[in-house]
């Protein structure tokens, strides 16, 4: 898979051909020290265009060469790491969320209660604060303005420290049966009102056999998602359009959705980091969103990916195992 050959592809070919001048001198150095020793590891980075993305992205690699004996050769072994590595930086922002969450959220509550007092209170006593050598009229305004400032920044903050605990302990998930294709309708159905500048298509293959799955969890995946194009959208553009499919692929017996939008995409040196935590192009926002629809989906035992689409946007790649 990371070498992108498939079947007897590779037969007959030399490492160079197969893993390019770029990765030749890492390659070789491994296999010249294990026939040297017997045995040789290294943990390095390989660059490799993956999936059907023309530009090469890094790859995190484990390399194991063994040495054969009467100098037959060596078994070269290449392990990508990219998941484990992207699984314990989700673990230990995991842990930061967790802790920020618990920091941040002391504070909120008195802060907001004592913004609610002070409001009430001048309610109540009307205008009598001379000392601030202001009229009553602008001693007002001062107070109504800096309580609703107080009020509407605490609970941007407590938004924000909700997603940190979503992100750091999901609900935990109550798997049945479900029906994918009565999941994204429920999601699109929430976007209803934004059919005026938004063209929303639903292409859903019928007869789907069913997933095992927390339809509320796959739900929010639907609806993140959904959001995050919309977010994409040019809103100079008069065609915005944004796509949920959904079909069974037989060969490998899962359930293939795809949520795909004409918007401004996502540059190809960004489209490894997308799902890290706290990640975001939006310059806005916590980048827990798309952390938050990864995990869920490896909890479902699914997979997802995100490629560019064409002739722009972006396409987001559920696979979900079939029950």
């Amino acid at each position: 898979a990371i070498l992108n050959t498939g079947g007897n592809a590779s037969l007959g070919r030399t490492v160079g051909e197969l893993a390019g001048p770029e990765n030749l001198a890492i390659l070789e150095r491994v296999m010249a020290r294990a026939i040297r020793i017997g045995q040789a590891s290294e943990q390095t980075s390989l660059l490799w265009a993956k999936d059907d993305r023309s530009a090469s992205s890094e790859i995190p690699v484990a390399l194991t060469a063994t040495a054969l004996a009467e100098n037959r050769g060596v078994v070269l072994v290449i392990e990508d790491l990219s998941e484990l590595i992207a699984a314990q930086r989700a673990s230990a922002w995991q842990e930061v969320a967790r802790r920020m969450a618990h920091e941040i959220k002391n504070p909120l509550t008195p802060i907001q209660l004592s913004a609610e007092r002070i409001a009430k209170r001048f309610r109540e006593n009307g205008s009598s604060s001379d000392a601030l050598h202001l009229t009553g009229d602008q001693t007002s305004m001062v107070v109504r303005d800096g309580t609703q400032t107080i009020l509407r920044e605490v609970q941007s903050l407590k938004a924000m420290v909700d997603e940190f605990s979503k992100f750091a302990r999901l609900p935990t998930a109550k798997p049945e049966s479900c029906d994918i294709n009565t999941i994204a309708r429920q999601a699109l159905a929430l976007f209803d009102d934004r059919g005026d500048d938004v063209r929303f298509d639903l292409e859903l293959a019928t007869d789907l056999p069913p997933i095992m799955a927390d339809g509320e969890q796959v739900r929010r995946v639907f609806v993140n998602l959904i959001e995050n194009s919309i977010e994409a959208l040019d809103p100079e553009a008069k065609d915005n359009a944004i796509a949920v499919s959904t079909r069974y692929d037989l060969a490998r017996d899962i359930i293939v959705c795809e949520v795909v939008d004409n918007g401004q995409g996502i540059e190809p040196v960004d489209l490894q980091k997308v799902f890290q935590p706290y990640f975001s192009t939006k310059g806005r926002g916590s980048g827990l969103g798309l952390a938050i629809v990864e995990r869920i989906v490896i909890e479902h035992h699914g997979k997802i990916k995100v490629v560019g689409n064409s002739p722009r946007g972006a396409k987001f790649i559920l696979e979900f195992p079939v029950l």
